[in-house]
Order: C-alpha cells, then sequence, then structure tokens
C-alpha cells in the first residue's frame, strides 16, 4: 500500500477532536476481576509509563489507558508510538521541556473578569514556545515516514499574536517589564526615587548611631514589615525618635523605622499598592486579550499531552526492547522471543539474561495445558501471556521479536493466586470456582483465559474432574487460553485429542509434514516446563507437545528433606511412576539436545559441501585451461613445422635455380640458418609472447609436471608431498596423527590413513608448489581474512567531515578489493550534513553504480544503499 493510501485509511479512522481521541471500548468487553491489572502486572508497567513523562499532561493520558478491541483504532495507536520511537532511534533534537499543564488555569480565567495569575503567565510564555517548538519540528519531518504524528501536528493551530503579546508584557525572567503601561512606568519611576531618599536618609541615621555606639559597628539596615528599619541595641532605643517594628528573640536588639523617614515609608507603600494594582489591570487585559482563542489553546495543550504520551511510550518501548508484532483482526497468537518485560527489567539489572518464550496459539490449538515442576516458570508463563496481550491492546509495544503475530481478544478473565476472602465467607477453592463460574457464563470463541494451578485447593482427586469437566465445557465455547496444572487427567486431556488426515483447511503439525484438522471439541495441547535432572534444575523453557513432570522427589532431594522421608513416600506411590516420570523428563531435555546437535553438524555439513564444489569447480578450470594450452601449443608447433619446411624447399629449389654455385649455396645455407633460428626463438619465446587468450594461462601444464614426479617408497615424513593410490592430485603433509596424515591441498585439507599414500620425489613441483604457497596462497589467504571481517555498513553518526569521508573512500576501497556489491552508510538525518557529503563522494567515485536512500520501514532518508559496479 502506498504511503498515500496509509494517510487517507488514518485520516479516516482518526478524523475526531484531539478531546475525544482516546475513548474506552466499554461495549462487549469484560476484563476480569477487578484487580486483574494488579494480578497479572499491569500497575507496575503504568507505573513505569508514568515515569517516563515529561508532564502531567502525559501522566491523564497514561491513567486514561485502555482496553482497545477495535483492529484499526488498535492499530493506529501501535503505529504511532512506532514513527516516534523511530524519532528517538534515527533524529535527534525532539522539544523535551517546558511541558506544562496549563488546562485548569485555562478553564479558570475562561470566566469574565477573572485574570490570569503572574505566575501562569510566565508558565504559559515557557509552554507556548514549546509547543512551537514541537510544531516545527513535527512540519519538517517526511510524511511519508510519520504520517501519523504529521496528522496530529496539522490539527493545531497556534496563533501567532500570543507570544507576540506575552513577550510585550513579560521580561526574560518572566516579571512585567516597566512598559508593560504608561502608568506602570510612572508608578514604578516613583517607587524607585522615594527609595532613594528613604536609603538616603536612613543611611545618616545608621552611621549617626554608630557614632554614638547605640548599634553594633557591623550592622546595616534592614526591612521589618516592608519597611527600612535600623537594628538597634535594646538600651539605646529611646535615642532615635521612631517607631519600634520589631524585636530580636534574645530581646537585645530592636528594629526601628526613624520618624522623619516613616512619611516616605507610608508614601511608598501606597505606590507599590498603585504598582499591584495596575499589574492586576494589565493582566485582566491580556486574559481578556487571550479569551477568544482559549479553546484553540485547550486543544494545543491537549496535543501536547498526547505527544509527550505517545512518547512516553516510545520511550518505554526502547527500555523494554519492545516492538510491534503483526496485527490480526482475530484471536490469534503466534509469538516469538516474548519476554515477560518486569522480569527482563529484573534479571537486566543483574546482568542475567532472560528466556524467551515462543507460543503458537490457533483455532486448532486453542487451549495450552502446562505442567512441570514448582518454580520452573509455569506461572511466569501464563503471565507473560496475559501482561503481554493486555499491554498490547492497550496500545504499548511488547517485548517480543517483531517477526511475531498477535491477534485481538474481545474478553480476558485470569484466575491467578488466593482470593480467599473473610468478608465474603469465600475459601480459596471457593474463589476458583467463582472465577470459573464468571468465564463460564461470559466465555466466548474471542475470550482469553489464564488459569493458575485450575483445581487446586480441594481434594485431588474430586477437584481433577471438576477442573476437567470446566475445560471441556470452555473449550466447547471456543475460548483461547493457558492453564497450568500437576494433575494428571489434565495431561492426559491433550493427549487424548483426537485427529484426522484431511484434504481441506490443513494444519500442519510442527514434528510432520502430515496435514491435521483437529476436531472442534478437541483443541487442547499439553506443554511442559523443561528440567534438567542432572543439574537438578528448572531450565525455563517450554515445550510444547507432552506433558512435564512435578519433580516433586527430586525437589525435596535439592532442598535438603531426609532420605527417610523420600524412600517411604516412594514405597507408597511406587518406583515405576517415579521412573517412568524421570524418563519422560529426561527424554524432552535430551531431545532438545538432539535437535541442536543435527543443526550444527547440518551446518557443518553444508560447509564442507560447500568447499568440495569449490574445491570441483577449480579442478574442472585448471584441467580446463590445461587442455587450451595445450591445444594452442599444438598449433604454434605445426605452425613452425609448416614454416620451416617452406623454408627449406625455398632453399633447395634456389639452389638448383642458380646451378649449385658455392658462393650463393653458403648465402642460402647461411640465410636458412637464420629464419630457422628466429623459428626456434618463437618455440621458446615466454608467456607473454603467447597468443592473449594463451597469456592468462599457467605457463606449464600441471600433467607435466606430474610426469616428472616419481614415486618414493620411504617413510612418509612432515613436509613431504604425497598422492592418494591411484589418484593425480599432489598434496603436501602437513602434520601427522597416529595412522593418519593431514593433507593441504591448494584450496582445502583432508584426513588419510598413511598406508593409502604414495610419497612423490619432483624438483618441479616442490618448486611450483612452494612458490605458489609463499605467494599466491598466502595472499590470497590473507584476502579471505579480511573479507570475513569486512562489514558491509558503517555509521558515521557523531564523526566530523574529514573523518566521515575517510570512513567513505575506505568503505568504496575495500567494497572493490573484495568484490562486494551492496553497501550501507548510516549518518542520519539532522541538517542533512553527513548525508550530503556522503552523496558528494558517492558522486565521485567511479566504482559507485548507484545510491539511494533506504525503504522507509528501515531507516528512509537517514541510511543511503550503494550499488557498486
Amino acid at each position: 500500500m502506498s504511503s498515500v493510501h496509509i494517510l487517507q485509511k488514518y485520516k479516516k479512522f482518526t478524523r475526531v477532536s484531539l478531546k475525544k481521541r482516546i475513548f474506552v471500548e466499554k461495549l462487549h468487553t469484560l476484563i476480569y476481576p477487578k484487580n486483574f491489572e494488579e494480578k497479572i502486572g499491569f500497575k507496575a508497567i503504568v507505573e513505569l509509563l508514568r515515569q517516563e513523562c515529561i508532564s502531567t499532561l502525559g501522566e491523564k493520558h497514561v491513567e486514561r489507558l485502555s482496553f482497545l478491541t477495535h483492529f484499526d483504532n488498535l492499530q493506529e495507536r501501535l503505529k504511532e508510538t512506532a514513527e516516534f520511537k523511530r524519532i528517538l532511534m534515527l533524529e535527534s533534537g525532539f522539544p523535551c521541556s517546558d511541558y506544562i499543564d496549563l488546562s485548569e488555569e485555562l478553564k479558570r480565567i475562561h470566566i469574565e473578569g477573572s485574570f490570569i495569575s503572574l505566575e501562569k503567565l510566565a508558565e504559559l510564555q515557557a509552554s507556548y514556545f514549546t509547543l512551537l517548538q514541537i510544531v516545527d519540528y513535527l512540519n519538517a519531518l517526511e510524511e511519508t515516514i510519520y504520517p501519523r504524528l504529521k496528522y496530529l501536528n496539522s490539527k493545531v493551530s497556534l496563533p501567532p499574536q500570543i507570544p507576540i503579546e506575552i513577550k510585550r508584557i513579560l521580561d526574560d525572567l518572566g516579571n512585567i517589564k516597566d512598559n508593560a503601561s504608561e502608568n506602570l512606568m510612572s508608578i514604578r519611576q516613583k517607587i524607585r526615587r522615594k527609595q532613594g531618599e528613604t536609603q538616603k536618609y536612613i543611611r545618616r541615621y545608621l552611621n549617626e548611631a554608630k557614632k554614638e555606639g547605640w548599634v553594633s559597628e557591623d550592622a546595616e539596615t534592614t526591612v521589618r514589615n516592608e519597611r527600612l528599619v535600623i537594628p538597634m541595641i535594646s538600651s539605646h532605643k529611646r535615642k532615635i525618635k521612631g517607631f519600634i517594628h520589631d524585636v530580636s528573640t534574645t530581646g537585645q536588639t530592636v528594629f526601628i523605622e526613624p520618624e522623619e523617614i516613616f512619611n516616605l515609608n507610608n508614601e511608598i507603600m501606597d505606590l507599590l499598592n498603585d504598582e499591584r494594582l495596575e499589574i492586576i489591570s494589565i493582566l485582566k487585559e491580556f486574559s481578556q486579550f487571550i479569551r477568544p482563542h482559549i479553546p484553540v489553546l485547550e486543544q494545543a495543550y491537549q496535543f501536547m499531552g498526547i505527544i509527550d504520551f505517545i512518547r512516553a511510550k516510545a520511550k518505554l518501548a526502547l527500555k523494554l526492547n519492545a516492538g510491534i508484532p503483526i496485527l490480526h483482526d482475530e484471536p490469534y497468537f503466534q509469538w516469538k522471543d516474548a519476554r515477560h518485560p518486569l522480569l527482563f527489567l529484573s534479571l537486566e539489572r543483574q546482568n542475567k539474561k532472560i528466556v524467551p518464550l515462543d507460543l503458537r496459539m490457533d483455532k486448532g490449538e486453542r487451549i495450552l495445558i502446562i505442567s512441570g515442576p514448582n518454580a520452573g516458570g509455569k506461572s511466569v508463563c501464563l503471565k507473560t501471556v496475559g501482561l503481554l496481550q493486555y499491554m498490547l491492546q492497550c496500545g504499548l509495544p511488547v517485548p517480543m521479536s517483531e517477526q511475531s503475530e498477535a491477534g485481538i481478544f474481545n474478553d480476558i478473565f485470569v484466575d491467578i493466586g488466593d482470593e480467599q476472602s473473610i468478608e465474603n465467607d469465600l475459601s480459596t477453592y471457593s474463589s476458583h470456582l467463582n472465577n470459573m463460574r464468571v468465564l463460564l457464563k461470559n466465555g466466548n470463541e474471542k475470550s482469553l483465559f489464564l488459569a493458575d494451578e485450575l483445581g487446586s485447593g480441594t481434594e485431588p482427586q474430586v477437584g481433577g474432574a471438576i477442573a476437567e469437566a470446566i475445560l471441556e465445557e470452555i473449550n466447547h465455547k471456543g475460548c483461547y487460553g493457558v492453564v497450568t496444572t500437576h494433575y494428571t487427567n489434565l495431561k492426559l486431556l491433550a493427549q487424548s485429542t483426537p485427529w484426522q488426515q484431511s484434504q481441506t483447511k490443513p494444519i500442519l503439525d510442527t514434528d510432520s509434514s502430515i496435514p491435521l484438522v483437529f476436531s472442534e471439541k478437541k483443541s487442547f495441547v499439553n506443554g511442559a516446563m523443561l528440567f534438567d535432572l542432572k543439574e537438578l534444575r528448572p531450565l525455563y523453557i517450554l515445550k510444547k507437545g507432552s506433558p512435564g513432570s512435578s519433580f516433586a522427589f527430586e525437589m525435596a532431594k535439592n532442598i535438603g528433606l531426609p532420605s527417610s522421608i523420600l524412600s517411604a513416600a516412594t514405597e507408597k506411590i511406587g518406583s515405576n511412576h517415579i521412573h517412568f516420570e524421570e524418563q519422560l523428563q529426561q527424554l524432552e531435555v535430551d531431545k532438545k539436545w538432539i535437535e541442536q546437535a543435527q543443526k550444527e553438524w547440518r551446518m557443518a555439513d553444508d560447509i564442507l559441501a560447500d568447499t568440495l564444489d569449490k574445491y570441483n569447480k577449480l579442478k574442472n578450470d585448471l584441467e580446463k585451461n590445461k587442455n587450451e594450452i595445450l591445444r594452442e601449443a599444438k598449433v604454434q608447433a605445426k605452425q613452425i613445422v609448416q614454416n620451416a619446411n617452406a623454408i627449406v624447399e625455398r632453399t633447395i629449389r634456389e639452389i638448383k635455380e642458380q646451378q649449385a654455385q658455392k658462393e650463393i649455396t653458403q648465402q642460402l645455407r647461411a640465410s636458412m640458418e637464420k629464419e630457422v633460428n628466429c623459428l626456434t626463438q618463437t618455440a621458446e619465446m615466454p608467456s607473454d609472447s603467447l597468443p592473449n587468450k594463451a597469456k592468462q594461462k599457467i605457463q606449464k601444464p600441471l600433467s607435466l609436471l606430474r610426469k616428472e614426479a616419481q614415486i618414493d617408497f620411504s617413510k612418509i615424513k612432515l613436509g613431504d608431498f604425497v598422492r592418494l593410490h591411484g589418484q593425480k592430485e599432489i598434496a603436501e603433509v602437513v602434520e601427522i596423527k597416529g595412522d593418519l596424515a593431514i593433507l593441504a591441498f591448494d584450496f582445502m585439507r583432508l584426513k588419510a590413513p598413511l598406508e593409502s599414500l604414495e610419497k612423490i620425489v619432483g624438483h618441479s613441483y616442490q618448486a611450483r608448489t612452494n612458490k605458489k604457497s609463499g605467494s599466491i596462497g598466502s595472499i590470497l589467504h590473507n584476502i579471505n581474512d579480511q573479507k570475513a571481517a569486512f562489514s558491509f555498513r558503517i555509521d558515521l553518526r557523531g564523526t566530523r567531515a574529514v573523518e566521515a569521508e575517510e570512513r567513505i573512500q575506505k568503505l568504496l576501497d575495500d567494497a572493490v578489493l573484495y568484490g562486494e556489491k551492496h553497501l550501507e552508510i548510516l549518518h542520519g538525518k539532522g541538517n542533512g550534513i553527513l548525508r550530503n557529503l556522503c552523496r558528494t563522494c558517492l558522486e565521485k567515485n567511479p566504482a559507485v553504480a548507484s545510491f539511494r536512500d533506504q525503504t522507509l520501514e528501515l531507516g528512509g532518508s537517514g541510511i543511503t544503499v550503494i550499488e557498486m559496479k
């Protein structure tokens, strides 16, 4: 689908106001129970998301996160986040400061007669500047790469006169300017003049008091009750007429305002009150000015909150190494490398790696029954399914491979943990049954349920039977789900699933190529959490297809339970049962090891086959070259003989015509010898003098060299040249191990028994081999090593122009040397400086066939793709 069609489709499903953009889909949707988010760990995810927000604007959207079931709405929320994630990865300089929530202040000043506070006006100035930066930043992006963010940006309108008016009123520190109005200018001039007079008078009183010793030598004027006062020693307070405004804690100092400056201070107080009233008048005038723009401003701050929220989701995705799977508008699972996000972060802090989960669930296998040891990962697996599915349908990227596929469910039910309630008189088992009752009543083919230890909490035989009946009814309703259990009857429930061969709508079984179709009434599949019996530790790996053992005896032994207790328990349950479960689990572990070993062997076999193909090709080329050289040599020799015969015949004819005179005969003989010598020189001339086709061949055919080789029946030693009995290829012995010798041919090595080898003595061949191995072989070896380390992609981000140009030139030179045809240069977007430098270098280089931008989904104009000639 073209980018234009993508944008049109996006506009179709987002043609709503920014205030109504995020809505809660409650129709035919049930998330059960009420504390669902807390049970699966989603509350912790919400807190992580809140921490990534810059302001309360984004946090409000975090609080409104909702479970979405509309395919197009969910798809757009996810793709918005993917676009912002691309900005964080490939772009730079996105505005991230002064995200201030002024929505409440805008609502308040909407009332006629109200006015904005000076503090909020300063915040409006800072946040409005941020809004302008955001709009300009998004305007500069390419619409084909960021259609959704560009569309959101297009809905924002920022009146240009607002920042101009704010700048007229406020200075850079957020204070009202003196020239905000003529009256304010006059008032402040009077205040400064009166304050100057007051300072002069009080300074005179202070100096006089210091001379008389009424105040301490280091005393200075201070302010009390917004008036300038002198700190005098209490015993001298009567020395100056005035008003006492304050007394120190110890009573040793009194703060006196001299009588003569009392009136001046009163005038200053009146002027300060006039200043305050004038500032209020200015703020009222400004509030009246922006009141018509308040709806537009509210929408702009709503946009800022949405951008903060989307940015927080993208930041969390990077933190969790999360991506967006391929989405289907139906219940479906095809997860690869899925990871529990909270467990991933916890293990990452401990420098440990998480074991990823691969999971597939479709109409053929809808209910997964997981069994295995306690603390083996069953519950974590179950919670991972619930948490990731809920995160995904809340519009959050999930930590799994982006090649994964995921579907949409209308309802999610969980039965995890102990819900025992004293107030409601519910036992643990009663709470489990109540959860199942809600599921049975409301579940359908678009429901997902998660049940941990289904049937536990009561007598095992009865609990297992009820659990089995519940699962059969849930399956009949078409629900999807994951169940953990230790009950054998639930494990056998999946084992008894009927299947039959089918020619229509086949489902390929993972272990064979037989098309299978599952019964509509049975869609269970077993899963086992693997356990290492040798190390007595869980492997946290889910294996589908067979049930797992609980390993109760192994776990008890590992924690140190007395052997007498274990022996008694073994007698009660029977050793056959224990050994059977051990063997069953060990078979699964061994099977996994064998599969890995087979994979490695197949890779080694492919490498060997490829090496043999190369060897045979080189051998065939050599034989072909030898035949061509021999054919050309024969043609040349034939021509030489023909020329020699012609010379002899011509000489004889001339002798006869001259009647065999002695002098003439001698001259003709000398002439014939000269021409014969020329022919001889032609026959012996070096390979450079051969025809063009022959110049490229080796000077001496290998078959001739082999004729010079002689068999030596002495004992074979290291460094000898040998060949296999009945073979022509000659190799060097580079290592001897017992009865085996390692032979080095031109392009490969081979092991062979010593008794199957013939020792070869031939100086010509040895000289040729030594020369080749010392020059061409070593050069080829070095080139192959360098080519193996060659990377077709370089990263220029953060480098200077001179260094970038050198690295580009080296990349192109190495590509020509190693024969690489496809190259990539990652330079980012930014201001386009590195991109332009890259294009200039490529245009000048004659080895470059073409270059272009990378595809949109892989980086767009931030990466240049190069095709070499």
